[in-house]
């Protein structure tokens, strides 16, 4: 997987670096096979008052491309100080990426239609959608698992 990881209002310490790559490489590997993360581009930004101007902490959609190369995504996160919340939101938008990588969720401009695992919704309420309700219920054990991983790290010097 190609990262890179920029910063908006924000500047960040090598380890808090370190630590979203990591913590960004490791939800791939739970989340789909090395085949499939191997040929993704992902662009994780950590935004200075996303929420606030947003209204949501975090984002994540396929980047818009004019050659056609469905395997370019953007992850925008809020940032206020590396933890349990940044780290649980990117674990959060990483399985959208998962879902829009493997074809699972696909977002229609036309008739603001949603297709997800073959099935289309509309207008359909956001805490009932099938991919938030997959993604709520993974952030939790994403983060769980890599914890161990971030307490290492955050002893190193």
């Amino acid at each position: 997987m190609k990262l890179n990881l920029r910063s908006r209002g924000v500047t960040l310490t090598p380890k808090e670096r370190k630590i979203l790559k990591m913590a960004t490489h490791f939800y791939a590997s739970r989340l789909m096979s090395d085949r499939l993360s191997n040929t993704l581009e992902i662009n994780v930004n950590v935004i200075k008052d996303f929420y606030v101007k947003n209204k949501i902490l975090g984002e994540a959609f396929p980047k818009d491309d004019e050659s056609g190369n469905k395997k370019q995504f953007v992850i925008n996160l809020e940032w206020n100080k590396l933890g349990k919340r940044v780290l649980q939101c990117l674990a959060h938008e990483m399985v959208h990426v998962k879902q829009y990588a493997k074809g699972e969720l696909k977002f229609h401009e036309k008739g603001n239609l949603v297709t997800f695992q073959r099935e289309q919704y509309q207008g359909d309420e956001y805490w009932e959608s099938l991919w938030e309700i997959e993604a709520y219920g993974r952030e939790v054990g994403l983060y769980q698992k890599f914890r161990p991983t971030l307490k290492l790290l955050r002893k190193e010097i």
